[in-house]
């Protein structure tokens, strides 16, 4: 979408368009490619929390795409790195037109607009994800874990077993899977299923906590963030370089585990904005296995609470 607001923190000022309207946050991938699933953007969340804290991360990759290299279920550790530090060779986790992965460093340049570093999975054997800057760098894969072993992070040939084990691999997940995923989208729209579901959520996650999320810079992406307890957030305060947040996500919580159950993330728009002006909820996600059970309208309901207390209200949309 086109925008001409000088004054948007969402606009492009290069291109003249609304980053908003173009974010596929249904299409992200993690390090190694894989599912297209909203809850890799928590995993984003909680690599950029890592590395930020300590300039180190770990999560399990779930693609395909650097097979055998990086295999589905191998933890990754992730170190951050200058653009200066990358080498050819590594495996790089990078954002790249709305996307979170890790690619193999194939080549470094530098042009007008700075240094960059060029990546590609090492299935394909052509064509490239095209020049990445510093600040879509997060860091490198430096050690691969795979059922308690250390694997190497070089490069390998996909033949033989591993050819036939990724085939049965996908065949599964991007077929049956997405199949099985379908069905249970049915039956999750069923009236009785949503009643029952709602009182087993309930009675065995009876407590919820959440948790809000500031990008740590105006127009940073929320790879790397600042947290807050909902109750001593207000998006009026001077949090971002002496500026009030655009732009945070409050996230659900219900069980023991660190990955959140759901989430919202919401953006002001300046007063001229023809998508309306004020707060919206820009994404709003809850993992597949607790949907139907209105932890959306939960999520929403309490984002309210919050811009509410602060004086501020969620805007409707042109």
């Amino acid at each position: 979408m086109d925008c001409n607001l000088s004054s948007c923190p969402f606009r492009l000022k290069d291109k003249g368009r609304c980053t908003l309207s173009d974010r596929p946050v249904d299409q992200m991938v993690s390090p190694g490619c894989g599912r297209n699933t909203n809850s890799l953007i928590v995993e984003s969340l909680e690599i950029g929390r890592a590395l930020a804290d300590h300039g180190r991360a770990k999560f399990r990759a779930q693609g395909s795409c650097m097979y055998p290299c990086v295999q589905p279920g191998d933890t990754l550790h992730i170190e951050s790195r200058s653009i200066e530090d990358v080498k050819v060779g590594d495996i790089t986790v990078i954002r790249h037109e709305g996307l979170l992965f890790g690619h193999r460093t194939i080549a470094k340049g530098e042009d007008e607009d700075g240094p960059y570093i060029v990546t590609r999975p090492d299935r394909s054997k052509h064509g490239s994800d095209g020049p990445t800057y510093g600040e879509n760098i997060l860091g490198v894969v430096t050690r691969i874990e795979r059922r308690g072993a250390q694997a190497s992070t070089a490069p390998k040939p996909l033949r033989g077993y591993a050819k036939v084990r990724v085939s049965l691999w996908e065949w599964w997940n991007r077929d049956v899977r997405l199949r099985l995923s379908k069905g249970l989208e049915r039956v999750q729209r069923l009236h009785v299923y949503q009643i029952i579901a709602a009182l087993c959520v309930k009675a065995r996650y009876p407590q919820r906590r959440y948790e809000v999320r500031t990008p740590l810079k105006p127009g940073q992406t929320h790879d790397l963030y600042r947290v807050f307890p909902p109750d001593q957030f207000d998006v009026t305060q001077p949090l971002q370089q002496g500026k009030p947040v655009m732009e945070w996500t409050l996230a659900l919580y219900i069980d023991a585990t660190h990955t959140a159950t759901g989430w919202a993330t919401l953006v002001h728009r300046p007063e001229e904005c023809p998508r309306g002006k004020g707060w919206h909820i820009e994404d709003l996600w809850v993992r597949i296995r607790y949907r139907g059970v209105g932890l959306e309208n939960a999520i929403a309901r309490h984002a309210e609470k919050i811009l509410a207390r602060s004086g501020a209200i969620i805007g409707d949309s042109h």
